[in-house]
């Protein structure tokens, strides 16, 4: 009886670089969307972040019947001239009622630089970077906005009424300047 040739089973090169090829590919595709998805949950982090320091110091500012304020700091410590790229924020309270933070021990909470996105911070009749809220939980009516780092992206923005009211305002198809 003839012997049988014994089956071999495996892949083929050809069949390997095919396989290769479309992995690549998909790749090629995937890796610039994830990117992009990584970018903007970084940009929304941050906006949810400053939405509940905002909450944080109205909360506060009722409790303590003191106002209280959220300012740019670089250091965590100090309030900063202007809101803008690397920059953090802080809420403190105004014990000694002068708008400025006199001492650390008024400081409720203090937010790292954020290395994601620049912020502005636009208030209504008011050049000041500090956002104020009243011991009533009324505040200064303003627009923060978490800058896109191009305009790939759409910048993210809060927004605060003079009545208090905290909301995601609809995000700017302009890039922030």
């Amino acid at each position: 009886m003839p012997k049988r040739a014994a089956k071999v089973e495996g892949f083929t090169l050809i069949e390997l670089m095919i396989a290769v090829a479309i992995l690549v590919i998909l790749l090629v595709v995937a890796v610039p969307s994830l990117q992009s998805f990584i970018q903007e949950n970084k940009q929304k982090v941050t906006r949810d972040l400053l939405a509940n320091s905002l909450m944080v110091a109205q909360q506060e500012a009722i409790r303590s019947n003191l106002s209280t304020y959220v300012c740019p700091t670089s250091s965590g410590t100090s309030c900063e001239a202007a809101w803008g790229a690397n920059i953090g924020w802080l809420v403190f309270r105004d014990d000694d009622r002068n708008a400025t933070l006199s001492d650390p021990s008024q400081i409720i909470a203090s937010y790292p630089k954020s290395k994601a996105a620049k912020i502005n911070f636009s208030a209504t009749g008011s050049s000041s970077p500090l956002l104020r809220f009243f011991p009533t939980g009324h505040a200064l009516a303003g627009v923060l906005t978490v800058c896109a780092p191009s305009n790939d992206y759409q910048d993210q923005r809060i927004s605060v009424t003079r009545m208090g009211r905290i909301e995601y305002a609809a995000p700017s198809n302009n890039y922030c300047p």
